[in-house]
């Protein structure tokens, strides 16, 4: 009898050991686990730690609340990273047209440079020559006009960013909006006694969440009702039920400025307030606060208005050097007209303005809408009408030419004038290359970006993956298996007990 109540309570013991087990698989298996990172259920094992002694009781294993830190944190920095690589994405699209075109460019316009010098060079070898003066002539014009070309599509590029972030904005404000009415909705449901919102919510809410960081790269936060919080900057674009508004802001002429206006929503009682009437709090300055697709775009136009006002100055260095009135030694420089022998100074008469302007010199840049600050920087007031998308040669023909520093009819062929030219090579040379060099350098940076943004991203990507590994739903179902079974076993032991009090008492008789 004694051999068979022993037996009973091995066994009961052995199936509390293995129920014992099982519930620590699980709780080991449950706390490192997330559902597609932090989505669904935020959600954190919150669990005593399993008891290898199977006599003690197996309940004390609870997985009744969780908040998965660690999965959140995995998935808060997938989402921040994954706005990175949709900006770096952005960016080297926006920049394709320019990256195609600098080699071409770059051979082109120095290739355009050096002939420019070097008919400078047998022009002084024979100031007199018909010939070479028309060379120089043309050379010059295909100089400004390839500088303009180079100017006006960069420009153009620039632009074509800055009017897609407009539609960006909007996409931005549209999904801003439905997220603060999932927020509300996520409140709602919390109402009614529930723990946890719907998984349809939460599934929405990471959506959303999803598509606006990808959108502008906003901070990630949620509160403790689940309800998503979005940041840039210090400011809230969601909050609760309220969404911030953003919109481009634009100069007289319509054209964006690469600020960011952000109004206030909607307060309690209003319905009817137009955008227009929205009380701005916020100017941004987009690439350096907003990340994603819209800071893709942003930091293109910013990048392109940097390599503009570089072109920008190498166009009034070009205009300076041939103005002989701005050298050290201002002179004048008279053009010959071979049909009648008469001499004018060089230069380009404009009889458009009132009065008519008078631009000395081989080259003129439009005189309005940019201002040149003391360290040789411009600044431009008037896009299109910057230096670099208005450099123009005054020399036509080869008539256009300085034949003389002297007003005298009857003077010679000056070799002064070809002389000077010459002598800026290198120094124009060095700016040209200098630029070169910059814009290739922004665009091998730009693509290092993306290529490491992308390596992160799946990294990120992986990590999810394995945390996303552990099916609750079939790590409840073990847990109830295993609960279930130290039970039955549990019982098995109090019935050899109960059989082992029963023997004592008769024995006892």
């Amino acid at each position: 009898m004694g051999s068979g109540i022993a037996t009973i309570n091995s066994l009961g013991l052995a199936g509390m050991q293995t129920a014992q087990t099982g519930m620590a698989n699980v709780a080991t298996n449950v706390s490192g686990a997330a559902v597609e990172g932090f989505r669904r259920r935020e959600i954190h094992p919150f669990m005593a730690n399993a008891s290898t002694n199977p006599l003690v009781q197996g309940g004390t294993v609870i997985i009744d609340s969780i908040v998965r830190s660690y999965s959140a944190l995995v998935s808060a920095q997938y989402l921040n990273n994954h706005a990175k690589v949709r900006q770096a994405a952005n960016l080297n699209s926006a920049a394709q047209i320019v990256d195609k075109m600098l080699v071409d460019e770059s051979k082109g316009l120095t290739d355009v440079f050096n002939s420019f010098f070097t008919a400078a060079s047998d022009l002084s070898a024979d100031p007199a020559s018909g010939t070479a003066r028309t060379a120089f002539a043309t050379t010059s014009v295909e100089l400004t006009d390839r500088i303009r070309n180079l100017a006006s599509t960069i420009e153009e590029t620039r632009r074509q960013a800055l009017f897609q972030m407009s539609g960006v904005v909007d996409a931005i404000n549209d999904k801003a909006q439905a997220l603060a009415r999932v927020n509300l909705l996520i409140q709602a449901s919390g109402a009614f006694g529930k723990p946890l919102p719907s998984a349809d919510l939460l599934d929405e809410r990471d959506r959303l969440v999803g598509q606006v960081t990808d959108l502008c790269g906003a901070t990630i936060e949620t509160s403790d009702y689940g309800q998503a919080i979005l940041r840039f900057d210090g400011l809230s674009l969601v909050e609760g039920g309220q969404a911030a508004r953003l919109a481009v802001d634009t100069d007289n002429n319509g054209l964006p400025t690469g600020l960011i206006n952000v109004s206030l929503p909607l307060g309690e009682g209003e319905t009817n307030r137009s955008k227009s009437q929205a009380p701005i709090v916020a100017k941004l300055f987009g690439g350096s606060v907003v990340g994603g697709e819209f800071g893709g775009l942003m930091r293109y136009a910013e990048g392109a208005e940097e390599w503009l006002k570089r072109l920008d100055k190498l166009s009034l260095d070009f205009v300076q050097f041939g103005d002989p009135s701005a050298a050290d030694q201002p002179a004048d420089w008279y053009t010959k007209q071979m049909t009648s022998g008469k001499l004018s100074k060089l230069g380009f008469e404009d009889t458009s303005t009132d009065p008519p302007h008078f631009y000395h010199g081989m080259f003129r840049v439009n005189k309005d809408g940019w201002i040149r600050k003391p360290d040789g920087s411009v600044d431009v007031v008037v896009p299109s009408v910057r230096p670099s998308l208005t450099i123009n040669s005054n020399m036509k023909t080869g008539a256009d030419v300085p034949w003389s520093i002297s007003e005298d009819p009857s003077s010679g062929a000056d070799q002064s004038f070809v002389i000077n030219v010459a002598s800026g090579r290198s120094r124009l040379m060095r700016q040209w290359s200098d630029w070169v060099s910059g814009v290739s350098s922004d665009l091998s940076k730009w693509r290092a970006e993306e290529a490491s943004y992308d390596a992160v991203n799946q990294s990120l990507s992986q990590q999810q993956q394995q945390i996303s590994g552990v099916d609750l739903d079939q790590e409840a179902t073990d847990l109830l298996k295993f609960q279930q079974i130290y039970q039955a076993n549990s019982s098995v032991i109090q019935a050899a007990m109960r059989m082992f009090d029963t023997l004592i008492n008769a024995t006892s008789r």
